[in-house]
């Protein structure tokens, strides 16, 4: 109860931050904002090829011990949102971390069935974890955030990971995601998911959403 207390407070304030985000906000103008701590690691892919990962985490200024952590791996919204003021001030009020990556920790994982990010982000969470004197950074739940190609990602961890996360927020992608442990999530569908929604069967979205170019296709043969 708990769990899902927390977890329906932070999206309650996500969705705020929606309508928040479209009026200019301050950035970086204090060093409370930066962050404190980094850990670069080399991580091997599925090819074989290694990949270097730049992780930064940002600790509330004032907290003595943190109570959960965002996860999230560069694309393209992520920073914005580690970023922006009334993040930092749910994560202020919370006592909770911010984990973000760049270049990022994300591998492409086709078969999700496999666990390759969770155990990296476990390795970069305890290295981190000693790194800044949190130890509790190794243990704590996990908000995990995604957009576009990164929306894999939070679907790799709700299927493998489920018992750590608190909640999960995706962004430009399908409404469906696979989460048999009922964890809260958050998701935006955005853009091509928005052509064609009479069509649509969000229980299924995959097998009866179309994409741009099938879209694109039909409008031009109906011309």
């Amino acid at each position: 109860m708990k769990r899902m207390l927390f977890a329906l407070l932070l999206l309650h304030f996500w969705t705020i931050n929606q309508v928040v985000a479209q009026t200019p906000q301050n950035t970086y103008h204090i060093p409370d904002d930066l962050y404190q701590f980094s850990s670069t690691v080399q991580l091997q892919q599925p090819d074989g090829k290694f990949k270097t990962s730049v992780n930064y985490l940002w600790v509330p200024p004032n907290a003595k011990k943190l109570r959960a952590i965002i996860i999230s791996s560069q694309n393209v919204l992520e920073q914005w949102l580690d970023e922006h003021p009334v993040v930092r001030n749910i994560c202020i009020k919370n006592d909770i971390g911010i984990l973000f990556s760049c270049p990022g920790f994300f591998i492409e994982n086709k078969d999700r069935t496999k666990d390759i990010n969770g155990k990296n982000i476990q390795m970069i969470l305890d290295t981190l974890s000693n790194l800044s004197g949190y130890s509790e950074i190794s243990d704590i739940p996990w908000i995990c955030i995604g957009h576009s190609g990164t929306n894999n990602l939070v679907r790799e961890l709700l299927r493998n990971y489920s018992s750590k996360i608190l909640t999960a927020f995706t962004n430009k992608g399908g409404p469906g995601l696979e989460n048999p442990q009922g964890v809260p999530v958050m998701c935006t569908a955005g853009e091509y998911f928005e052509w064609n929604q009479h069509k649509e069967e969000l229980i299924k979205p995959f097998d009866t959403i179309k994409n741009y170019l099938s879209v694109l296709e039909e409008r031009k043969q109906q011309q």
